[in-house]
């Protein structure tokens, strides 16, 4: 009796030995571990996120969005924006907003705000009829921040007064389309030569004179 106690008071001082010299072995491995694994990552270079120069304005889903600093900020509610135009010269922003038949430009602050409506497409008061609807796309200003060039689904090209708020020009099929054409390149700071010449060159084909047939 004697001996087996002895021998389990033997096996407990070991089991205690071997516990405790196991759980520091382990211990010391993982901080060897811990530091290998924090001196990686102080080394290595952290990822950044790409962010440009200035301000980018886009369109989602009929709402218009700004991208700046490398963040998105909306500026108007999904109601039918699109095609956003930064104007330079006037500090602002031109954009079309669509319905389902007719649309129109108007300018807007840098934060979302509607400063200004500069066409009107839309049908008199009171009246349905589509046939006094008409549509702008594209829109930009002329140097002087009073003309507006805008084009629509009649493949025309139109003028506006921007303090009046009325169509002053319209221009339409060859030739005028090239006329237009360079107006726009034009307001837009552009050489126009090249499509003043196809101009030039259309309108001299319309001058022959056309004789009548011998039969």
């Amino acid at each position: 009796m004697i001996a087996r106690f002895f021998l389990g008071v033997a096996l407990c001082a070991l089991m205690l030995i071997s516990s405790l010299s196991t759980y520091i072995y382990l211990g010391g491995r993982h901080n060897l571990m811990s530091s290998a694994i924090a001196s990686t990552a102080v080394g290595s270079p952290r990822a950044k996120a790409f962010t440009l120069p200035g301000t980018l304005y886009l369109s989602q889903n009929g709402a218009l969005y700004s991208l700046s600093i490398g963040r998105f900020h909306q500026l108007t509610r999904e109601d039918g924006w699109t095609q956003p135009y930064w104007n330079a010269s006037g500090n602002n922003l031109l954009a079309v907003h669509r319905t389902p038949f007719y649309s129109d430009v108007y300018i807007i602050g840098r934060f979302g705000q509607i400063t200004q409506s500069l066409t009107a497409n839309g049908p008199p008061p009171r009246s349905n009829d589509t046939t006094l609807m008409h549509w702008s796309f594209y829109p930009r200003l002329g140097p002087d921040n009073n003309t507006l060039y805008s084009v629509g689904f009649d493949k025309t090209l139109r003028v506006w007064n921007v303090n009046e708020g009325k169509e002053t020009k319209k221009f339409g099929a060859t030739p005028d389309d090239l006329f237009g054409l360079a107006q726009a390149l034009k307001a837009q700071g552009r050489d126009a030569s090249a499509v003043e010449e196809r101009f030039r060159k259309a309108w001299g084909r319309g001058d022959v004179t056309l004789t009548a047939s011998r039969f």
